[in-house]
């Protein structure tokens, strides 16, 4: 194994953090870190959450629909382009804001049996937990629907 391997790890996962977390403050027009971490109105959130979401965020979480770890691995082990690596958070790294509820229902560290890096949903595990038609896409203000490559 890499000496670096460890840390390549550790910065990798943290720069996906940043992908679906990090974005520009509506009130300011600067970017910030984690100004969109648990933003029902900017980012895909469950029916739950949203509700949650308008007294508290102490319940809610702040998801990846493929497990970081799995991104990470992913990256680390492939030999890709930057545009390689571009496309491929831009198809796997996406947020979805849950309650923590919901969030117990959500395996963490695995996507489902049968899931493949070329066909598979990227919400699969969304699907399993039966989370996946409670999802709301603020873009069109209704329920994730088809594909989401």
């Amino acid at each position: 194994m890499h000496p670096m391997r460890k840390l390549a790890r550790a910065q990798v996962s943290h720069l996906m953090w940043r992908w679906t977390a990090d974005g520009t403050c509506l009130k300011t027009g600067v970017v910030c870190p984690d100004v969109l971490k648990y933003d029902v109105r900017q980012l895909p959130c469950t029916a739950a959450a949203r509700e949650i979401a308008a007294t508290t965020i102490k319940e809610l979480r702040h998801e990846h629909v493929v497990p970081r770890i799995l991104l990470t691995d992913q990256i680390i082990e492939r030999d890709m382009t930057l545009r390689a690596i571009f496309k491929f958070l831009t198809r796997f790294c996406k947020p979805v804001i849950v309650t923590k509820e919901e969030d117990v229902c959500l395996s963490r560290s695995k996507m489902p049996p049968g899931w493949t890096w070329n066909e598979g949903c990227a919400y699969a595990r969304y699907r399993d937990a039966n989370l996946y038609g409670t999802i709301i896409n603020f873009q069109c203000e209704q329920a994730v629907d088809g594909n989401p490559h």
